[in-house]
């Protein structure tokens, strides 16, 4: 997991760049300022080896809502819903072999705080992002799943990333974020455990969208 953790470190160093960079609030000044806008994403999640559910790295869709309002210049809060669609692949399991499985259908809602960084008279609205929330891994007892699911498990998450929109006219943008995704299952959940110690699940998804400026 090392070189995971060490992603997180470099995404807060962005995040703190980005508030401590960026000018004041400058209110109306800028007329391209929204407060509150509306965004549809889709793109690719991927699941990292986690013993024992995740023997081999798996790749979903997910496709994301997400409603953000600018409460500055900088700082904005934002509602995430996504759910993630799975995708039958070829994976290794021992003393199975190589078999074809998808993981169990995934929600994922997170509240998270948006850091953008204001470049005056340009498209362009980088930002980095910082939220925590809940993903729930949805009950499927198929033998294809993996894994194999008899009750659906809820777990508390965290997530962190960067992105930006770029402006094509007054309402509408495009969007493009990266997040790395940690959720923790409990030490007895289903399918995430051995005995009673559990791992975390780290996660990346890349997504790219569409949003509407009110």
């Amino acid at each position: 997991m090392k070189c995971k953790r060490s992603v997180l470190p470099a995404l807060v160093s962005v995040l703190v760049y980005s508030t401590c960079t960026a000018p004041a609030w400058s209110g109306s000044a800028d007329r391209h300022v929204a407060q509150t806008e509306l965004s549809l994403a889709f793109g690719c999640h991927v699941f990292n080896e986690t013993s024992p559910a995740i023997p081999e790295a798996m790749i979903d869709v997910p496709v994301t809502i997400a409603l953000t309002y600018h409460l500055t210049r900088i700082w904005g809060i934002e509602g995430e819903f996504s759910w993630i669609q799975p995708i039958e692949q070829s994976i290794e399991i021992v003393g199975s072999g190589v078999v074809d499985k998808k993981s169990p259908d995934i929600m994922s809602y997170q509240v998270c705080v948006l850091a953008m960084l204001p470049i005056t008279d340009s498209a362009w609205s980088p930002f980095a992002v910082a939220g925590a929330g809940a993903i729930t891994f949805l009950s499927n007892d198929d033998a294809n799943r993996q894994p194999i699911l008899t009750d659906t498990q809820t777990m508390p998450a965290i997530n962190l990333g960067v992105g930006t929109t770029y402006r094509v006219s007054p309402h509408w943008a495009v969007r493009v974020d990266v997040r790395e995704y940690v959720a923790f299952p409990a030490d007895d959940a289903e399918g995430f455990s051995t005995g009673s110690e559990s791992d975390s699940i780290w996660m990346e998804r890349g997504s790219v969208g569409a949003v509407y400026r009110f």
